[in-house]
């Protein structure tokens, strides 16, 4: 007889009998149409299993709790939504229960205690409402954003021990009832105030949740459906963004508030071009330009219809059209005193400048930006937007510091609101590249893996990026089969696995597939800054397969990047390059002046390991040399930094090499 662990989802439905009575084809139509359309949808995106349909309920395993709690929301919540505007003879309610326990499997079924107490749970909670044991409750209490309540021990049927009960504090899903069965003002206006409370002080899954349960009661002003939109879309429930969104569009149009449907029209087109939805985006913004367009006088949002723009042509690489809209934004924010908008604008003129290689003129800007970011003047979302995009910027061109530092200020942000999920995996992903960078790989892989847990569900870009670095981390710690999984999940969710993957060929062995992948990568790939995250891979490739003069021509190229945007670390990688291959041509002087110019930078940046790649070709030149001892030195200090990272394969390749000189050179002579 086989047990295990799991956590086990009961539902069932409210006054099910008296549903059945009043109307039994029609009860059921519904049931079937929930069913299809909202639970069984519901819980396989939350990777649970149905294993029991009764007619009134479900039984439904999950290996995770955090999972079956998040799915009993997420039903409620769903459930809600559909309930809105039925009246009470067609209203469909349901109990929720979540337990966490041993199950006995029996093929699909699952019996046992575990089964009992979650079905058991479900009857102690209210009409739309979730209960759940201790048990499950402590394994959740600090992982999902929710607030519980301690209903304390309840006695059960069956079930010899009392039961310690808690009920998650959602309002939202439970219904309250006056005597007539309406639903009553004071709850509705109670809601709608505690959600524009919690929305002031940051609390944004209690304000989606009473929000959300004024919403299904009533029809919201503009101003409450907006809370609600960016409540949703701070909590990571992207799709609830845009429908909230939505409604408050319309309902400023149906107020005559034109200038504030264009403004809700502005934000629904920029997150639709985030997710990829180029039409639906370029309507919206059309939209709102064309309600722009009947007004009579000026006003600020005709200011934010110049970020897309400026967008646009940053992405076309017409970077002075983009600079002059970026311009003209902040001159009208300037006149509206729009701080989000000035701040976002003259972030896209700093990008703008870096992209035209005056790169201590567009970092300035964004030091500037993050000035209004850190005194906390912006709005919640353009907080994050701006904190994402600086980041990226900085790490474009490789200002290493600047890039750690606003990632850290960002994971403080972040950390100020435990119930935010937009932006924390984006944070943690780059956060993981910092700490590889800085040779902290085991912190790094776990911070990769948060990253992809927490963004596997609401940004799949963010979690492809966190698998990339996941199994960088793992080639160079030498762990193939962790690599090569980490690299396959990351391009399944649509990331360029390059050039980590062609590295991995070629510690494989696979020489052949590592030059094929890396040559396509890069006659595909024409922004510069872009190739230079391409081109050290390239031309560590081409040498290793004999390649010298196509190695030659990427460190030209790499020279000549480095030269226009005139970084310390673009200087570092192409002197790094340049040594690679004059050692392999033979000019082991000239590759010892490039050497050391790279190994001064990566020393003084704390980036150990490129600097122990460097110090080990620094070895092989000085044996080149003649000056064997000083080799031999420069060889032991890049092994003992291998082997304090973890870097398996280059400790082995520089045993490897010990082991040819010993039988190339005369006895006596140290190896």
């Amino acid at each position: 007889m086989e047990r295990r662990l799991a956590a086990i989802l009961a539902a069932d439905v409210v006054g099910y009998s008296r549903l059945m009575e009043q109307d039994e084809a029609d009860t059921f139509l519904r049931l079937q149409a929930h069913r299809k359309e909202l639970f069984e949808p519901e819980i396989d995106k939350h990777y649970g299993r149905i294993f029991k349909l009764m007619g009134d309920g479900l039984l439904a395993e999950f290996a995770s709790v955090v999972d079956a709690v998040e799915c009993a929301v997420a039903l409620q919540l769903g459930l809600a939504e559909r309930n809105k505007g039925q009246s009470d003879s067609r209203r469909i309610d349901v109990r929720i229960g979540v337990n966490l326990g041993d199950v006995i499997v029996e093929g699909e079924d699952r019996h046992g205690e575990g089964v009992n107490i979650a079905a058991r749970l479900q009857q102690l909670a209210a009409p739309g409402g979730v209960c759940l044991s201790g048990d499950a409750y402590r394994q959740v209490k600090n992982k999902v954003d929710a607030t519980f309540e301690d209903l304390g021990e309840k006695r059960v049927k069956n079930i010899s021990e009392p039961v310690r009960v808690y009920r998650i504090a959602l309002m939202l899903a439970e219904r309250p009832y006056v005597n007539d069965g309406s639903i009553a003002t004071p709850g509705l206006e109670l809601a709608l105030e505690r959600g524009r409370e919690s929305y002031g002080r940051r609390a944004w899954l209690e304000a989606y949740q009473s929000l959300s349960l004024a919403n299904q009661t009533t029809r919201l002003a503009g101003e409450d459906l907006e809370l609600l939109a960016m409540s949703s879309y701070l909590i990571g429930r992207d799709d609830d963004y845009i429908g909230a969104l939505d409604r408050a569009h319309h309902a400023y149009l149906d107020s005559g508030e034109g200038i504030r449907a264009a403004r809700c029209a502005f934000w629904l087109g920029l997150r639709l071009a985030f997710r990829g939805q180029s039409g639906h985006s370029t309507g919206w913004f059309g939209r709102a330009q064309r309600l722009l367009e009947r007004e009579k006088h000026d006003c600020v949002e005709q200011g934010y219809l110049l970020l897309p723009i400026a967008e646009q042509r940053l992405a076309a690489g017409d970077y002075e059209a983009a600079n002059t809209a970026a311009a003209r934004a902040i001159g009208i924010g300037n006149h509206f005193e729009d701080h989000d908008l000035i701040a976002c604008a003259r972030h896209l003129q700093g990008r703008a400048l870096i992209l035209q290689r005056r790169v201590d003129a567009g970092l300035a800007l964004l030091d500037e930006t993050m000035v209004a970011v850190i005194a906390g003047e912006l709005s919640p979302i353009m907080t994050g937007l701006i904190y994402c995009s600086v980041i990226e910027a900085c790490q474009q061109v490789y200002a290493l510091g600047r890039a750690h530092e606003w990632t850290s200020a960002l994971a403080q942000w972040c950390e100020e609101q435990p119930e935010m999920v937009a932006f924390t995996g984006v944070c943690r992903v780059h956060r993981a590249e910092i700490m590889q960078l800085h040779g902290a790989w085991v912190d790094a892989i776990e911070e990769a893996q948060r990253a992809c847990e927490r963004c596997q569900r609401v940004n799949q870009q963010a979690a492809a990026a966190a698998l990339y670095q996941q199994a960088e981390v793992h080639r160079l710690r030498g762990e193939i089969a962790a690599a090569e999984e980490a690299y396959r999940s990351a391009g399944e969710w649509g990331w360029e696995s390059q050039p980590g993957l062609a590295l991995l060929r070629m510690a494989q062995g696979r020489s052949d597939a590592a030059v094929a992948a890396i040559r396509r990568v890069v006659r595909a790939t024409t922004e510069p800054l872009q190739r230079t995250r391409l081109l050290p891979a390239y031309v560590e490739i081409m040498l290793a397969v004999g390649e010298i003069e196509e190695a030659r021509g990427a460190c030209r190229e790499l020279e000549e990047i480095a030269a226009s945007f005139q970084t310390d670390v673009l200087g570092a990688m192409a002197a790094h390059a340049q040594g690679a291959v004059e050692l392999a041509e033979g000019n082991a002087q000239a590759a010892l002046s490039a050497l050391r110019r790279a190994w001064q930078v990566w020393q003084r940046l704390e980036v150990p390991y490129l600097a122990a790649r460097v110090r080990m070709l620094i070895g092989l030149a000085c044996h080149a040399l003649g000056d064997h001892e000083r080799g031999e030195l420069e060889l032991d200090a890049a092994r003992a930094a291998f082997e304090q990272l973890g870097a398996t394969s280059d400790v082995a390749s520089i045993d490897s090499r010990a082991q040819v000189d010993r039988r190339l050179k005369p006895t006596g002579h140290r190896a």
